[in-house]
Formats: C-alpha cells, sequence, structure tokens
C-alpha cells in the first residue's frame, strides 16, 4: 500500500475516533435531557446532574475528562454515572468501526476526497444513524420508550436522503446497484427507501401482532415500529429486514437468559433492533453471502475474523 493512501487511512481512524467523541457527548445529554423533557436548545450548556453547575470546557472532554476526574464533579465531588463513560466509549468504537468498514477497507484506493474513493455522503448518513440507535438503546433501557423526535425526522429524511445518495439502497446487493425499476438511479432509490419504510415498520408491527395474540399482551411497542421504518427507508429493507432478523436472535437469547436469573418477561427491544441494524448494515451481505455458500457446499465454515480483516487485493 503507498504511504500516502496508509497516511490517509490512519487520518481517517483518528478522525473518526475524535468525531465519535464529539457524538457520545452529545448523545449523553440527549440521554439525560430527553426523560426529564429539559430542552436540547434552551440549556445550551452541560451541566451537572446533581448540582446543575455548567461544565467548564475542560470538564467535559469525552473521555478523558471522565477519567483525569476519577467519574467524579469538579464541583460538588458528586458521583458521574458510568454510563457517560461508556455511551463516549461506545460511540467512538463504533464510529471507528464504521470508518474501518467503509473507508478503510474501501478497496479502491484513497486518492482525495470524492467518491467514489470515499464515499463520504453514505459514510456520513451511516454515522448520523449510528449515533441515533446508541441514543435510543440507551433511552429505551432507562423509561422503555423510543423519542419521536429521532424516528419521525429520519422517515421524513429517508427518501430525500436517498434521493441525493443512491448508494444508500444497495446494502444488500452483491454490487453496487440499486434494484431497478424505472431504470432512473434517483428515482429508483427514492423507491427502494419508500418500500423500505413501509416494508419494514411493517413487518414489526405485524411481529407484534402475532406476539400479543400468542402472550395475551402487547409484544412489541410502537416506538420499535418506528425506528425500524427508519431504518428500512436509510438502509433498504433487504438489510434492515436482516437487521430485524439478528434482533430477533439476540434478543430471545438474552430474554431467555432474562427469564430464568429474574423471572421477568418484558425486556425493551430496542437495543436489540440497534445492534441488529449495526450488524446488518455492516457485514450483512458478507453475512449472508458467506452462510449461502456453506450452505450449498460450496466452501468450508468461513473464520469470524474473514469478516473483519478480508484478505487485501
Amino acid at each position: 500500500m503507498p504511504d500516502h493512501d496508509l497516511r490517509m487511512r490512519l487520518l481517517l481512524l483518528v478522525f473518526a475516533g475524535i468525531l465519535g467523541g464529539i457524538a457520545g457527548s452529545f448523545l449523553n445529554a440527549f440521554i439525560h435531557r430527553w426523560p426529564l423533557r429539559i430542552s436540547m436548545w434552551k440549556k445550551a450548556r452541560s451541566f451537572c446532574p446533581r448540582c446543575k453547575h455548567s461544565l467548564a470546557w475542560y470538564d467535559n472532554v469525552p473521555v478523558i475528562s471522565y477519567v483525569l476526574l476519577l467519574g467524579r464533579c469538579r464541583y460538588c465531588s458528586g458521583r458521574i454515572h458510568p454510563r457517560y463513560l461508556v455511551v463516549e466509549m461506545l460511540t467512538v468504537a463504533l464510529f471507528l468501526a464504521v470508518f474501518y468498514q467503509e473507508a478503510v477497507l474501501n478497496r479502491s484506493a484513497v486518492t482525495g476526497w470524492g467518491a467514489p474513493y470515499f464515499p463520504w455522503p453514505k459514510i456520513a448518513v451511516h454515522l448520523v444513524l449510528v449515533a441515533a440507535l446508541v441514543g435510543v438503546s440507551f433511552i429505551d433501557c432507562l423509561v422503555t420508550r423510543i423519542p419521536d423526535e429521532v424516528t419521525l425526522p429520519g422517515i421524513a429524511a429517508a427518501p430525500v436522503l436517498s434521493a441525493l445518495v443512491p448508494a444508500l439502497q444497495a446494502g444488500m446487493r452483491f454490487g453496487d446497484g440499486v434494484f431497478s425499476v424505472t431504470g432512473v438511479l434517483r428515482l429508483d432509490a427514492f423507491l427502494a427507501c419508500i418500500a423500505g419504510i413501509f416494508i419494514c415498520g411493517g413487518a414489526l408491527w405485524a411481529l407484534g401482532v402475532v406476539g400479543e395474540a400468542i402472550m395475551k399482551k402487547p409484544a412489541m411497542g410502537f416506538g420499535d415500529v418506528k425506528l425500524m421504518a427508519m431504518v428500512g427507508g436509510l438502509l433498504g429493507a433487504p438489510t434492515a429486514l436482516l437487521g430485524i432478523a439478528f434482533a430477533a436472535f439476540i434478543g430471545s437469547l438474552v430474554g431467555g437468559i432474562n427469564l430464568a436469573l429474574t423471572g421477568r418477561h418484558r425486556i425493551p427491544f430496542g437495543p436489540f433492533l440497534a445492534i441488529g441494524t449495526f450488524i446488518a448494515m455492516m457485514w450483512g451481505a458478507e453475512i449472508v453471502y458467506l452462510y449461502l455458500r456453506f450452505a450449498a457446499g460450496d466452501a468450508a465454515p468461513p473464520a469470524i475474523q474473514a469478516l473483519f480483516f478480508p484478505p487485501p487485493y
């Protein structure tokens, strides 16, 4: 690999880490404020949840400030919940994963900032989606609700973004194309987005109806339906449906363990939808391709590291 390309890829990862830390800090504020109905804009400065003292910029450096302050407020010495550190570190890790998969492992040489060498519009949408998934997951765990302020704008923006960035709708194709209906690329992407919204939202709604009929009690919140409608619009129906399948599998495992340990049946499904969506967005096509090859007897079971560290081209 040329030195220029290597330096560019390393710079991308550093940039991704910084951007992830900033996003994680914003998400922490949103996760704390949304359940309490505190505006993100009227009280723009971050503050200590315990003493309400406004934080200086050096008290709000992602990850670093928490570690240097030993998890306590500088002004009241109150304990800062470890969730703040977890959210920031998780967001950094996920942003790094997106950049690694979509920029560093980009099979084209990184010779500039323009597509197709660096598909920044698609990466930008994926980063915003990842941040949204982190935010709704933690809020769902805290108050078992998914904010409409995240999902409804996402649903509304998805058709416009898909028309502007048709590559968003090429998620599960083994190539770079979009399913063709009209022959006009942007219009096809727009139609694929609309189909994804209704198919994925409808699929999760139907799953909830079936679950309620079986268990004789509500099995799916409508916030989950709106979340997957947004995901279906931004990533396309094939990717989002695969994400639902992953979420159902992981959720059933965790739910079974939770039932055995605590006797409780109900757990928030939003975090599992977020995990399933992330896996499908990042490695869905590869997983399906490898599974189909293995099922057809054309290949041995692949090593798991092949998904994350593919051989050089």
